[in-house]
């Protein structure tokens, strides 16, 4: 996650859900959509694994979900966003924990986009 970017932020690791193209984070009927995923939560962890950026790992979240199949199930914490206040998204103070059983993983190239 860029800090630079998304300062606002309430952490300093993990993944936002959001589409900067305007395009929509979570398909609809994905299995992110079917786990309660939606546009502006945080990845915190996948199955206990920190999601950090870092100059030798730039987009841990890829390349953790790439070590799994589909139908694999996996842990995520995630905190979850309680909406919108002057277009900046708000959060609770705790993370939740979500399973969500992969339907499959795959990567977007041209937007860089992890589709679960």
């Amino acid at each position: 996650m860029d800090r630079k970017q998304y300062n606002w932020l309430p952490v300093d690791y993990g993944e936002l859900i959001i589409a900067p193209d305007g395009s929509g984070a979570i398909e609809k009927g994905s299995a992110a959509d079917e786990a309660g995923l939606k546009e502006g939560d945080i990845i915190l962890k996948l199955d206990d694994q920190i999601i950090k950026t870092s100059n030798s790992n730039p987009t841990p979240l890829k390349r953790f979900v790439l070590g799994y199949q589909k139908d694999d199930t996996v842990k995520l914490e995630v905190l979850k966003t309680t909406g919108l206040k002057d277009g900046v998204f708000e959060y609770g103070n705790d993370s939740t924990e979500v399973k969500l059983k992969l339907g499959g993983v795959s990567v977007d190239l041209d937007s860089n986009k992890v589709i679960l």
